[in-house]
């Protein structure tokens, strides 16, 4: 009789283990079931992040929707669209709209002025401007900037977006749409097509607003088209080019299109929409 108590007993605390050895399992099942689902959710959400804050990439496509997305810049307002393939090589439309690519570099380069290099077809006639000012009114202009290749275009736009984070406290994204509308985003350069100069007075070599009462752009905005060149980003237009008021960018389009471009003050954008036919 007493065996028999103690065989059951023995019976019972064996069931009460093996219930509580299930139960544990359960439990255990259920915490691993949380923990992978969380780890799910939080590898989810870091992924998502990492997504919409990924860095800016540096190889341009030429497309507007990338360029605006990626910099928040408005596109030119072109009334019509431009067949940059269609163009001649001197009405080549580099803008937010028509990038170029990270390995574009013109087919031949030449000294032009003051130890810079531009595409050799624009150096004759840019050679000849800077000597006729100086020989017939004493003007004297020096080139401070011509042909940039991507890679530097790059490290001068991303050194100005660190200087507006770090002197006007902006961030990440209105630096990088403020720096572009002052150095051009890398691909958008006119300087990396090598048909633009940069040309200052000599005796006030200074790249702001300052420059248009010198000697040397009033001389340059009066016969610069007779080269063949433009003041390219003029006063008023920045809606249309991207790029702020800029009186020392000069930007070489040949005789015919600089005519009536300076003559009606209008852009090159303006000028392959509304005047230029092939």
């Amino acid at each position: 009789m007493e065996q028999s108590k103690s065989s059951r007993n023995t019976r019972r605390t064996s069931n009460k283990k093996s219930h509580k050895s299930k139960h544990a399992k359960q439990q255990q099942k259920i915490i691993i079931l949380l923990v992978i689902t969380f780890v799910f959710g939080f590898l989810a959400g870091l992924f998502v992040g990492l997504k919409r804050t990924q860095p800016v990439n540096f190889v341009m496509e030429s497309s507007a929707e990338t360029l605006e997305t990626e910099t928040n810049i408005k596109e030119s307002s072109s009334k019509a669209a431009i067949n940059n393939a269609e163009l001649p090589w001197n009405l080549q439309l580099v803008n937010f709209e028509y990038a170029l690519a990270a390995d574009f570099e013109p087919e031949s380069l030449a000294d032009v002025d003051n130890g810079y290099v531009a595409d050799s077809r624009i150096v004759e006639a840019a050679k000849k401007m800077i000597s006729d000012a100086r020989t017939n009114d004493n003007v004297r202009i020096i080139a401070l900037s011509a042909y940039r290749d991507y890679e530097y275009q790059t490290e001068l736009y991303e050194n100005k977006v660190q200087r507006l984070q770090q002197e006007n406290g902006y961030s990440v994204a209105k630096a990088r749409e403020e720096a572009a509308t002052v150095v051009a985003y890398p691909g958008t350069s006119e300087h990396q097509l090598g048909l633009a100069l940069d040309l200052v007075d000599a005796r006030h070599v200074k790249l702001d607003e300052s420059q248009e009462n010198t000697d040397a752009y009033k001389w340059l905005y009066e016969h610069c088209d007779e080269y063949g060149f433009i003041v390219r980003y003029p006063n008023g237009k920045t809606d249309i080019t991207g790029i702020i008021y800029e009186p020392w960018h000069f930007r070489y389009v040949g005789e015919e299109a600089a005519k009536v471009i300076m003559e009606k003050g209008i852009t090159l954008e303006e000028y392959l929409s509304d005047y230029y036919t092939e």
